[in-house]
């Protein structure tokens, strides 16, 4: 009787073979993976939005409908930012006040603000027309007459170099970033203040709680006529009451 028969070691081409088909398959999947950490970046950042969100109206209901102002500067004492003020509010989750896809966190050094130089501890910034803009003093939330259509806080974090829309460039976030959230068209030593850090798109809430992802709608004078207090951030999303003044929701929106 013949013994067993010895098995067949791959020839070194079979394995070569097989390793181009491997590295092929893992090529091929790079740009799903990659598209997948994206998304999970993008809702992770509408989730954390919708949380601020219902942070600062019960902060609101406190303090007779409104909100506190981005930063309260102080004489003896550093700035006040809305996520200090709002701390006893917020929950406790994790990366709450970090957009994934453009955290403060990731930052080699703190982020400070360009101006005042005082500490950014948040990806997000909140809008300061809810403060000192048509009043003195804040304005309540419970005056706003269209608060779905008027945004609350948007993505800023690290500065980028250019917008995010429309471009496969890679971002070098910068070392300064904005609390406070004043138009897309912003810009600080040539740096875009609010990109869009989800492939072209930018993460924002109203002032009513919901959350959504929206492509900007103008974020120099080549996307047409702007006005750069009311006007639309994207979508069905104003800087301010649908894109009209108090009271004036009878007329066309400024645009």
């Amino acid at each position: 009787m013949s013994g067993p028969t010895e098995p067949t070691s791959p020839s070194p081409l079979s394995l070569a073979i097989i390793a181009l088909i491997l590295l092929g398959l893992m090529l091929a999947l790079l740009p799903l993976l990659h598209w997948q950490q994206a998304e999970i970046a993008q809702e992770r950042s509408l989730s954390n939005l919708r949380r601020l969100a219902d942070s600062l109206q019960l902060y609101a209901q406190d303090y007779d409908g409104c909100l506190m102002p981005p930063v309260e500067f102080r004489k003896e004492a550093p700035p006040l930012t809305w996520p200090v003020r709002a701390q006893g509010y917020l929950s406790s989750l994790p990366g709450l006040l970090d957009n994934p896809a453009n955290p403060v966190s990731a930052a080699p050094k703190p982020l400070t603000d360009p101006t005042h130089r005082y500490r950014i501890p948040t990806s997000y910034a909140l809008n300061r027309r809810f403060f000192g803009v048509f009043s003195k003093g804040p304005f309540s939330l419970d005056n706003l007459e269209l608060p779905e259509q008027t945004v609350l806080l948007v993505e800023a974090g690290p500065m980028w170099s250019h917008t995010g829309r429309g471009t496969n460039r890679t971002p070098t976030p910068h070392s300064i970033a904005r609390i406070d959230y004043g138009d897309t068209t912003d810009r600080v030593q040539g740096l875009v203040c609010y990109p869009s850090t989800h492939f072209g798109k930018m993460a924002v809430v109203a002032a009513d709680g919901h959350a959504k992802s929206l492509r900007v709608a103008h974020y120099g004078p080549a996307d047409g006529p702007h006005d750069s207090l009311y006007g639309r951030i994207g979508d069905d999303i104003y800087n301010w009451n649908g894109g009209h003044p108090n009271g004036l929701t009878d007329t066309p929106p400024h645009e």
